[in-house]
């Protein structure tokens, strides 16, 4: 059973790495991965400072570095998403400069043991190593999925690559369906002119039923109103809208009033 779970761990994970794209920021010594949206820290400390399984959980959440918080020990999975099993070194592409043997994953094995990865034994997944027991630490972070570029307005949702309109102008543009349609097809905003009416579905990523109106903190501008998607209701003379007061979506008639937000997806 072990043995199963560690070649499908491993199949899986040899798939992501042909699609990886890692890009090391010297200055800061990390490695950003815009597939996963992972960045990884890479200075001197990963590859001298050996931990028990506790201390490097523990090291992780409390670390602080290069302008970035909430680091946490990776799992599983996302360790061996680094793996280069084409390479001798074993980390993809050698963009990683600080390099050990054993890592620890954040992946219990037992109440006693966690997992950890060899990165000089071809990538190899342990069965797990008492926790008592010192292997090397290399923490990641996660990308924030909504970021606002205030400069730009606009807010890049980095999980599923949309960007999004942000100015003031969201909180005050009623119009019916067509001419909101019209109007993001021809809207030149923050240097884009791909701009569209986006996808109810799209609106739904962005609520965010705790806050007044309910969207995601990363917006400036909302109106606690319904916004146009790009969707037909049941008729093409109707067409779904998104409620940032309610949170609920509902299919309105063409003619009626509804506010805008355009998105444009960003490319891969």
């Amino acid at each position: 059973m072990k043995n199963i779970v560690k070649i499908t761990l491993i199949a899986s994970l040899m798939s992501v790495n042909i699609w990886a794209n890692m890009i090391r920021d010297d200055e800061k010594n990390i490695v950003k991965d815009d597939v996963s949206k992972l960045i990884w820290q890479d200075n001197n400390a990963v590859s001298i400072n050996p931990k028990n399984w506790s201390d490097a959980k523990n090291y992780c959440m409390d670390l602080n570095f290069m302008g970035y918080t909430n680091w946490r020990l990776p799992n599983i999975n996302e360790l061996l998403s680094i793996v280069n099993f084409d390479s001798k070194n074993n980390l993809t592409n050698t963009i990683f400069q600080h390099n050990q043997n054993f890592y620890w994953t954040d992946t219990s094995f037992n109440y006693n043991k966690a997992w950890y990865i060899n990165f000089q034994n071809n990538g190899k997944v342990s069965d797990g190593k008492e926790k008592s027991q010192e292997a090397y630490v290399r923490c990641v972070h996660s990308f924030p999925q909504f970021v606002r570029d205030d400069s730009k307005e606009v807010v890049l949702d980095n999980k599923h690559n949309h960007m999004w309109q942000d100015n003031s102008i969201v909180k005050t543009n009623a119009k019916n369906w067509t001419e909101a349609n019209d109007y993001c097809q021809n809207l030149e905003f923050a240097g884009y002119d791909d701009w569209k009416l986006p996808l109810t579905t799209s609106l739904e990523n962005i609520l965010d039923e705790n806050n007044t109106p309910k969207i995601v903190d990363a917006f400036k501008n909302t109106s606690a109103n319904k916004y146009w998607g790009e969707q037909q209701g049941i008729t093409s003379y109707r067409h779904w809208t998104i409620d940032f007061n309610t949170g609920k979506k509902e299919a309105y008639d063409n003619s009626t009033s509804n506010y805008i937000r355009c998105m444009r997806k960003i490319s891969d």
